[in-house]
C-alpha cells in the first residue's frame, strides 16, 4: 500500500438524506365545537354557544372517553373541514387547544394529558349537539391518542363563565392517523372527541381532571384570544439533501473492514 498510493483504499463518506427540522406549513381552525354532559341535568342541554369546551371523566365510566355512561362526564366534540387538505402536503397534524382554566383545587398546577378519539359521524351541528344525540367514538380505548403533557396552571373557577383571562397553556396531540384515515375514507369533515385522561381519575381522583379549553366563540371574546380556538396545525419536515464529504485515503495497512468516523 505504501508503494502504490493510487491503489490505496479510499473511504468516501456520504451523508444520506435525513429528516430536517419540522416546519409549520398551515393551520386549520375548528369549524364547529361544543361539549356534552352525562349528568342527568345536562343530557338534553346544548352548549354550542359557550366560550369554552369542557373535559371531565368520572370514576366508573364506560365507553371510549366515557361516552357510554358516567355520573358527570364532559366530552368535547370538534369538527374540522378537511375537504381541501392534500395528504401529500404534510407530514404531521397536531390538534392544538388552549387551556382556559380548571374547576377544582385538585386540578391546580398538575401535569396532565387529554385523550382524543375519532367519531363516526360529522353531520352534527354545534347548535343542536347533546349527550343524547352525540356521534359515537369509533376509536377503541387502546388506540386513543394521548396528548403531550401540559401544565394546568392556577386559573380556577367553578363557573368557567367567570374566568375573564384564560390560563393560556397550549396543549397538543398528534392526530395525523385520524386525518389520514378520514381522507382515505373519502370524508370531507373530521370529528374529534376529547376528554380528560381517565388515568388521572384513578391516580388523583375525579376532581383532578376537570378543566376547560377555549372554544371558537371564546377566541373572539377573550383578550388576545384570536389564536386560542381549537386548531389543526400542519407541519412538514424540511428536506436535507445528500452530500459527499471529502474522500479519505487509507495510507496504512487496514486491520478491519469497517471504521467509525474519526478512526
Amino acid at each position: 500500500l505504501g508503494e502504490d498510493k493510487d491503489a490505496a483504499p479510499v473511504l468516501r463518506l456520504t451523508v444520506r438524506k435525513q429528516q430536517g427540522p419540522e416546519e409549520e406549513i398551515g393551520r386549520m381552525p375548528v369549524s364547529e365545537d361544543s361539549f356534552v354532559g352525562s349528568w342527568s341535568g345536562d343530557q338534553t342541554k346544548n352548549f354550542g354557544s359557550e366560550n369554552f369546551v369542557r373535559a371531565a371523566y368520572s370514576p366508573g365510566s364506560t365507553g371510549a372517553l366515557g361516552t357510554g355512561s358516567g355520573s358527570d362526564n364532559k366530552v368535547t366534540y370538534l369538527k374540522f373541514d378537511i375537504s381541501s387538505l392534500d395528504p401529500d402536503s404534510f407530514d404531521r397534524v397536531k390538534l392544538q387547544m388552549t387551556l382556559l382554566g380548571v374547576r377544582k383545587n385538585e386540578a391546580v398546577n398538575q401535569e396532565t394529558q387529554f385523550l382524543v378519539g375519532m367519531a363516526e359521524d360529522s353531520s352534527w351541528t354545534e347548535g343542536s349537539l347533546t349527550w343524547q344525540n352525540k356521534p359515537a367514538v369509533i376509536t377503541d380505548e387502546a388506540n386513543l391518542v394521548v396528548s403531550e403533557t401540559f401544565h394546568t396552571g392556577d386559573t380556577i373557577h367553578n363557573d368557567p363563565n367567570l374566568i375573564s383571562i384564560p390560563e393560556g397553556t397550549v396543549a397538543t396531540a398528534d392526530i395525523t392517523e385520524f386525518v389520514l384515515a378520514a381522507k382515505e375514507a373519502g370524508q370531507t369533515s373530521l370529528t374529534l372527541a376529547v376528554n380528560a385522561d381517565n388515568e388521572d381519575t384513578v391516580l388523583m381522583g375525579s376532581d383532578a381532571n376537570r378543566y376547560y379549553f377555549v372554544s371558537k366563540e371564546g377566541a373572539s371574546s377573550y383578550p388576545d384570544g384570536e389564536n386560542m380556538l381549537p386548531t389543526l396545525v400542519l407541519t412538514k419536515y424540511a428536506p436535507v439533501e445528500d452530500r459527499e464529504l471529502t474522500a479519505i485515503q487509507v495510507t496504512g495497512e487496514p486491520d478491519k473492514t469497517s471504521y467509525k468516523l474519526g478512526e
